[in-house]
């Protein structure tokens, strides 16, 4: 059956079988409800139009494009069968409302008979078929680029792994397109958002590409050139700069050495997409193009859209899929986008009131985004983009470096609106994005308190992604001569999945969750990078410093979200700290999983753009690196590695997965960890001795 045109004020009725034992798995305790089984519903391809409340937000029509059963009906715990709703949302912002004033340009753009800004979303949204049955809980996830974990995963498909659990958990999951400058495709949501400026009034402005050149070529391509495009490229007014050092200051490459072209055989073709440089792009060195370009893409509308569709879903009865809370999850990009967002105070509604009851903010280090400016590119993240500005931490504190008084939650309103906020950092984003800083004064000396709504946790050692790879790289994989791989297997997702937990429990029942558990400068456990004590495994080199911050000024009207120096100019630097590591080299704070709690090998949350060739290198890459300890002592005395033998700390397989399971059983307890994931933590345990004592041709010791 279909509905064309339904009635606004009513929501669409399905039926329910008669209840069966059937069950996919148990949801965690402080959700589960009845069972019973309600059978699979066939569904047309559905066209929903709804009027959204005005008092409760600006959307204003949903469309569903295609709806559809999970899994053949399947039972998911105490929730039922899901269903997939596929569609668009459409939304009016208002240039004269406080709440959307706050997007940059807004005022500048098209409207309509109204007086509004028209903007519109896609999405996909998976929920309970019986919206009674669920939890009463929305998991707003955040697209990093357009893709998400449940967003191109066919409906036929039983759901595996951290998709099970949410649907386990009863939850309804939302992923909403929020990036206008993304290039269309069939698995990328994206925000359709109109130019600011018209023929009456054309709006210009400096854009900037950054490309760190590895290998030798003649043709670079202009990443921001599909979104920004550039302004009269035979122009003479684009920059093309080239440095050695990202702090170095830049050379000008003379104007009549390249130009907007692509390569068509050995013919030069005039292309504004690409930059042709003649004689070709050095290797190892950082170009920059700064370019004009006109009619800014409405980029921050993709903030206004995600509140808007958060504050819908919650207090719209009228809802496609009515909640009672709302947790917005992000990592590394859409993290940032989350810090972003309470950052400007798009956290809150349309009166002023909260509509995200909690953030759980992963990977995002102290940085933001370039998600509300000028000619902004949500995807850019390196160099000196807007992406590490004072300030870093929640609490308003005073920027050493030009003395203003700012925090991440200053413009939150009031406090009793304030998200419950989780972050969870890996060591490397204390090494590449300035994770310290989110906990410890902006001149280094001393740890400051985090606010009451906010908890901190941090995985020792893992790099960017906290993601198992292959536990069996190849030689490839190896840096010659050493025994550093170039890759972190340390596994994250079950913290995660921990804490997602953790924080409904929060904020349903208002049970306490885990304490914060991060380094600090007054347990010894974060230092400046030179002071951390590595040990001197032969062949693999250090860095002697983390990514460094500098102020960064971008001009007079930044404050407006308009970028007058491109690139901008670098003023002081800020006294970025890492984790003090143990006598293996594994960090000593924060949750320690059994990877590093009952080691095997030293995992290192940063690459050297060299591989190990010097200590002075620069970090390259968001993945970390793992060295194996030596298997007996035999192999240690001949390498001259002070770390020590498999040999020395176990006396066979079954010690060591004795000791992985007491850990294990402790993070349980510490509710690090569920106890559904206990025997996948084994298991892989296993696979990490079999690796680490047969990786080099040896067989394992049992």
């Amino acid at each position: 059956m279909s509905w064309v045109g339904l009635d606004l004020h009513k929501r669409y009725v399905t039926a329910s079988a008669p209840s069966d034992a059937c069950h996919r798995g148990t949801p965690p305790a402080p959700l589960r409800r009845g069972c019973s089984w309600l059978a699979s519903l066939l569904l047309a391809p559905v066209l929903l139009i709804m009027a959204g409340s005005r008092a409760a937000a600006d959307v204003v029509r949903v469309e569903v494009d295609r709806r559809e059963v999970l899994a053949g009906g399947v039972s998911w715990g105490s929730a039922g069968a899901y269903e997939r709703l596929v569609g668009r949302v459409f939304f009016e912002f208002d240039p004269a409302h406080p709440a959307d004033a706050l997007i940059v340009d807004l005022r500048f753009a098209p409207r309509n008979a109204r007086g509004k800004v028209e903007v519109w979303s896609e999405f996909v949204i998976y929920k309970p078929v019986d919206s009674g049955r669920g939890s009463g809980v929305t998991l707003f996830e955040i697209p990093n680029r357009g893709g998400g974990s449940l967003v191109n995963v066919p409906a036929a498909s039983a759901m595996r792994g951290e998709n099970s659990y949410l649907l386990r958990m009863g939850l309804t999951i939302v992923h909403l397109g929020w990036q206008a400058d993304l290039s269309p495709g069939p698995a990328t949501l994206r925000l359709h958002a109109p130019r600011a400026g018209d023929a009456t009034r054309r709006i210009a402005g400096l854009v900037r590409t950054r490309w760190v050149v590895q290998s030798p070529t003649t043709v670079l391509p202009v990443t921001s050139a599909a979104s920004h495009p550039v302004l009269d490229p035979d122009g003479g007014e684009h920059r093309l700069l080239v440095r050695a050092d990202p702090l170095g200051d830049p050379a000008v490459v003379p104007r009549a050495s390249w130009r907007f072209a692509r390569l068509d055989g050995e013919r030069v073709v005039a292309d504004p997409g690409n930059v042709y440089l003649a004689g070709g792009f050095a290797p190892g060195r950082i170009y920059e193009l700064v370019y004009r370009s006109a009619d800014p893409l409405l980029v921050g509308a993709g903030l206004a859209a995600v509140r808007d569709m958060a504050e819908y879903l919650r207090d719209d009865p009228t809802s496609i899929a009515p909640t009672r809370y709302v947790v917005a999850r992000g990592f590394s990009q859409s993290g940032r986008f989350l810090r972003h967002l309470v950052y400007q105070g798009f956290h809150l509604g349309s009166g002023g009131q909260r509509v995200f009851d909690g953030l759980f903010i992963i990977m995002a280090g102290g940085s933001r985004g370039s998600f509300n400016h000028r000619f902004a590119q949500p995807s850019t993240a390196s160099g000196n983009h807007p992406t590490r500005l004072f300030p870093f931490a929640s609490a308003v504190l005073t920027d050493p470096v030009t003395g203003a008084r700012d925090g991440l939650l200053a413009h939150a309103g009031d406090s009793t609106q304030l998200p419950r906020i989780f972050y969870l950092d890996g060591g490397h984003e204390y090494w590449g994005s300035a994770a310290s800083l989110t906990h410890i004064s902006p001149d280094g000396t001393h740890d400051i308190s985090l606010l009451p709504n906010e908890r901190r946790y941090v995985l020792a050692s893992a790099d960017h992604s906290a993601n198992a790879r292959d536990l069996g790289p190849e030689e490839d994989a190896r840096t010659p001569g050493t025994t550093l791989y170039r890759v972190n297997p340390l596994e994250g997702r079950p913290v995660q999945r921990a804490l997602l937990t953790a924080m409904i429990e929060w904020i349903i029942s208002g049970r306490e969750p885990p304490p914060s558990r991060y380094p600090t400068i007054a347990r010894g456990t974060l230092v400046a990078a030179d002071a951390v004590r590595f040990p001197h495994i032969p062949g693999v080199a250090v860095p002697s410093a983390a990514v460094p911050i500098h102020h960064l000024d971008f001009g007079p009207r930044w404050p407006e979200g308009i970028i007058d120096f491109e690139p901008p100019r670098l003023g002081g630097q800020y006294p970025v700290q890492v984790g003090q590591v143990d006598s293996i080299g594994n960090e000593i704070d924060g949750i320690r999983m059994h990877e590093v709690e009952v080691p095997l090998a030293t995992y290192l949350p940063w690459q050297l753009n060299t591989g190990a060739a010097a200590a002075v290198a620069p970090l390259v890459s968001e993945e970390g690196s793992i060295v194996p300890l030596p298997r007996t002592e035999v192999e240690r005395r001949t390498a001259g590695d002070p770390r020590p033998s498999v040999e020395v700390l176990y006396r066979n397989r079954d010690e060591y997965l004795a000791r992985v399971r007491r850990v294990v059983e402790r993070l349980v307890q510490e509710r690090f960890v569920l106890p559904d994931d206990v025997a996948g933590e084994l298991s892989r345990a296993e696979r990490i001795w079999a690796w680490v004592t047969a990786a080099r041709g040896a067989s394992s010791r049992n």
